[in-house]
């Protein structure tokens, strides 16, 4: 059962390290405050509703349309970058919408580029390591 495949040690890069921190950090320190944020520029509850549910169905209704355009069109990185660059830039803004509908549409341009992210990002880590050692490579990452 043990093949040389099995006992070679993976080294993921250091990329993966920083972009699992800097990922936690920005959603730990943005998101939780979004509906505090809604509420001082008048949002009602049902415009918060909108905001949470979209946050929450967005991203993982997507997964499955990105994860496939991912395995078709193979440069993760690209898509990744574009994701991330286009999550940061939604991020920004929300510092500066002025109503919150903006903050609305906002929240479904995060969510969509974060729909981006979370597929190919896993199909990139699996591409890094060997199968037989996956599941213990990414438990290093809480992944």
């Amino acid at each position: 059962m043990n093949s040389g495949e099995d006992k070679e040690e993976i080294n993921p890069p250091t990329e993966l390290y920083a972009y699992h921190a800097t990922n936690s950090f920005a959603q730990d320190t943005a998101l939780p405050y979004l509906s505090y944020f809604a509420v001082r520029l008048g949002a009602s509850f049902e415009q918060i509703a909108w905001m949470n549910s979209l946050m929450n169905l967005l991203p993982y209704s997507l997964q499955y349309f990105w994860g496939w355009i991912s395995d078709k069109k193979s440069i993760r990185t690209y898509w990744i970058i574009a994701g991330s660059i286009l999550a940061s830039l939604a991020l920004y803004f929300m510092s500066t919408v002025q109503n919150p509908n903006e903050m609305i549409f906002l929240v479904i341009v995060y969510s969509v580029a974060y729909s981006i992210i979370i597929p190919t990002w896993s199909a990139l880590q699996g591409d890094w390591m060997t199968p037989s050692r996956r599941g213990s490579t990414l438990s290093r990452f809480h992944v």
